[in-house]
C-alpha cells in the first residue's frame, strides 16, 4: 500500500479560492500545492475569495503580488511570493524527490515542456475555459459555491467580466472558442504520443513540467465535459492523469475522477 509520511513544519500557502477537486482556479496555485503534494509537505491554506477581496489577506501581502497571479507561501516568518520565486526555493530546500532532473539533456527537455506548457497549453485551456459561456458558467457555480449574495454578485459584476476581458485581448482571441478546442484536440493527441514514446516530459519520471501539464489541464477538464472526454480518448495520456493526480493528491483536495 502506498502510504504518505508527512514532513511537519509550520507552512501557510495564500492563494485563491478553488473547488473540492482544484486547490485553485488559478493553474499556478495549483502547481504549488502539487509540488508541495509531490514532496509530501504539510501546509495550510488561506484562500483570498476574489482579487477585489483582501479580507482574507495580511496587509503586507498586498504588495508582493500582481493580483490575478496571486500566490504566496510562509514558512515560519519567510514570505515568499510568485510562482517561481516559491517552486525555487521549495526545490532547493527540500529537494527529495528530485522535479528538475540533473541530467543535462533531461534537465534541458523539462525546460521546453516547462515553457511551452506555460505559453501555449496555458493559454488555450485559459481561454477555453472563460469564453466558452457554459464553461464560465460552471466554473462560477463552482467557484461561488456557499458564497453570501453581495460577494456573488460583486464576483459577478467585476471579477468574472475581468478575467474574460483580460483573454480576449490575448492572440489566440481572433479564434472562435471551437477553433481554441480543436488545437486542444491537437495538442492532447501530441501529448499522448509523447508519453507513449517516453512515460514523463522530459525526466525519467515526474516532474515540474509533469506538475505543470497537469495543473494546466486539470482548470479545463474540471469544467468542459467535451475536453474531458477529448483527454480520455488518449489513453496514455489519460493513465499519465490519473496517476499524477494520485502521487501529487494533498489534503487539500480530493481526487479528480476522470
Amino acid at each position: 500500500n502506498h502510504v504518505k509520511i508527512r514532513l511537519m513544519s509550520k507552512r501557510v500557502l495564500y492563494q485563491w479560492v478553488g473547488t473540492e477537486h482544484m486547490e485553485s482556479f488559478s493553474s499556478r496555485c495549483v502547481l504549488i500545492n502539487r509540488v508541495l503534494g509531490m514532496k509530501e509537505l504539510d501546509y495550510e491554506v488561506i484562500k483570498a475569495k476574489i482579487p477585489t477581496d483582501t479580507s482574507y489577506l495580511e496587509k503586507e501581502f498586498k504588495n508582493l503580488h500582481t493580483k490575478w497571479h496571486f500566490v504566496v507561501l510562509q514558512m515560519l516568518e519567510e514570505k515568499i511570493s510568485g510562482r517561481d520565486e516559491i517552486l525555487r526555493t521549495l526545490d532547493s530546500r527540500y529537494p527529495v524527490p528530485q522535479l528538475i532532473s540533473s541530467n543535462d539533456l533531461e534537465r534541458a527537455k523539462q525546460e521546453l515542456y516547462f515553457e511551452w506548457a506555460w505559453d501555449t497549453l496555458f493559454w488555450h485551456c485559459s481561454y477555453a475555459r472563460w469564453m466558452d459561456q457554459e464553461n464560465k458558467n460552471t466554473l462560477s457555480e463552482q467557484i461561488l459555491e456557499g458564497w453570501n449574495e453581495e460577494d456573488r454578485k460583486k464576483a459577478d459584476g467585476i471579477v468574472f467580466p475581468s478575467i474574460s476581458n483580460f483573454y480576449k485581448g490575448r492572440r489566440v482571441s481572433e479564434h472562435p472558442v471551437s477553433a481554441v478546442k480543436e488545437k486542444l484536440e491537437t495538442m492532447f493527441e501530441m501529448l499522448n504520443g509523447i508519453l507513449e514514446e517516453t512515460g514523463y516530459f522530459g525526466g525519467s519520471k515526474f516532474g515540474l513540467s509533469d506538475l505543470s501539464i497537469f495543473s494546466i489541464l486539470l482548470s479545463i477538464v474540471s469544467v468542459d465535459v467535451r475536453v474531458k472526454m477529448l483527454l480520455k480518448k488518449n489513453e496514455r495520456l489519460a493513465q499519465w492523469f490519473i496517476s499524477i493526480d494520485y502521487e501529487s493528491q494533498t489534503a487539500h483536495t480530493k481526487l479528480f475522477k476522470l
